[in-house]
């Protein structure tokens, strides 16, 4: 994914809040789907890349305007 983005073939985003949780929590994250798709709302993003099965790829096609894919999936996207 951060080689897309220095390729310029994506841009990346990340708000500072999930930066914040990165760093302070490297090994184990507890993020909560809706602080994540409210920054996604936030910076009009048109797609979310995770690998959070238990909280956010269950709501594929159930958001309006953004799309939910994993890591995989994107780079598949990005090559077509």
């Amino acid at each position: 994914m951060l080689r897309l983005a220095k390729q310029g073939k994506i841009t990346g985003v990340i708000s500072e809040i999930i930066l914040d949780e990165v760093l302070r929590h490297a090994a184990k994250f507890n993020l909560t789907g809706k602080h994540i798709l409210a920054s996604c709302e936030q910076e009009k993003t048109g797609y979310l890349v995770t690998l959070d099965k238990k909280h956010l790829l269950v709501l594929r096609g159930k958001t309006k305007g953004l799309k939910i894919v994993t890591p995989g999936e994107l780079i598949i996207m990005v090559k077509k």
